[in-house]
């Protein structure tokens, strides 16, 4: 029985296109790499951020305690900026550490197998700034800021937990890279619509949904909404869209195998782009 281990090469086989809303995604003529999305997530992410912070400047200041609520979403942009450039600068450096030592971070690595620690540690900040500024738009108890924050990180600790206990069966990258050693998406994402995981565990989604679910019920029922905020409707709609319901979506079709880690990658950062400047952009009218 041949064992895909030894094979040294996938490109040379036919791919699959790697599509995104059934449209072929690619940046330019060749097939897409996997530092191109993580750089230009960073760069417009951060943009969005630069821009945000100059025009936090002109607006009036919504103060609890002396702080102004909308550095909230700038904060959020730049974390999630910031968190883009650690997985550039990952694959720019060709990982950290080494294989057998205590210490390993190779992203590379982590696309292969279907996880990504650098996004769960990220959101644990990102997530919980945005779940506190939601909790202030919807007039919700103050002391509620701490609850939610240790809700939300026990959640997208559970997220995390899904992708190390779906893991893809593959622990070499060389075979989907190129003759400059970049790692090619299309030919990993063939591999993995090729190969989907034949047992599914469900348990860490399923106590990932119940807690947001409940921590957003729970902040509507002791809300009051805030007139303060012009956009609420708009910010509130943004904002659990981009952290519960496409979240929710996207994994439980990536568990059904509906589609790969790639595209769920992709799609996450496609909804970074459009939801973060969402969120900024109506938090500073």
């Amino acid at each position: 029985m041949e064992d895909p281990e030894e094979k040294t090469s996938f490109v040379e086989t036919e791919t699959v296109s790697l599509t995104i809303f059934q449209i072929p995604f690619r940046l330019q003529k060749e097939t897409l790499k996997i530092h191109e999305m993580p750089r230009l997530c960073a760069i417009v992410i951060c943009l969005c951020g630069l821009c945000g912070t100059v025009t936090l400047f002109m607006r009036e200041a919504i103060a609890f305690h002396g702080f102004n609520l909308r550095w909230i979403p700038v904060l959020v942009v730049f974390v999630t900026s910031v968190q883009y450039s650690v997985v550039y600068l990952n694959l720019s450096m060709g990982g950290w550490g080494a294989a057998k030592s205590r210490f390993w971070c190779d992203v590379k690595i982590m696309f292969v197998r279907g996880f990504n620690t650098i996004r769960t540690l990220g959101r644990f900040l990102s997530m919980t700034l945005l779940f506190a500024f939601l909790t202030f738009i919807l007039g919700a108890p103050p002391a509620c800021i701490l609850y939610v924050g240790l809700l939300v990180v026990i959640a997208e600790w559970q997220i995390g937990i899904v992708e190390n206990q779906n893991q893809y069966d593959q622990t070499i990258h060389e075979k989907f890279t190129n003759e400059q050693g970049e790692l090619c998406l299309e030919s990993l994402h063939t591999y993995q619509v090729k190969h989907p995981n034949q047992s599914v565990v469900w348990s860490p989604f399923v106590i990932s949904c119940l807690i947001k679910t409940w921590t957003i019920t729970c902040l509507f029922l002791t809300s009051e909404l805030s007139k303060q905020w012009i956009f609420a409707t708009p910010l509130i709609v943004c904002v659990l869209l981009w952290s519960y319901i496409l979240p929710s979506v996207l994994d439980f079709m990536y568990l059904k195998n509906v589609c790969t880690f790639v595209q769920l990658e992709l799609y996450r950062m496609v909804s970074d782009i459009i939801f973060l400047s969402l969120i900024v952009m109506f938090s500073l009218v």
